[in-house]
């Protein structure tokens, strides 16, 4: 399986508490074996088989 994390800012005006960290990271994306491969629209395309990943 693989998984795919983006970088969430947080806006921090007008919060009643501080928070630990500016920023944490958000999943935007999940594949696994079963489907044709790994498909992804940003920031660029990508377009990964499974064929490609194996060792």
């Amino acid at each position: 399986m693989v998984r795919a994390y983006g970088l969430a800012v947080l806006e921090r005006t007008g919060l009643p508490v501080k928070p630990l960290r500016p920023a944490l990271y958000v999943p935007v994306g999940e594949w696994d074996p079963e489907g044709l491969g790994i498909e992804f629209p940003e920031p660029f395309n990508l377009s990964i088989t499974w064929d490609d990943l194996a060792f």
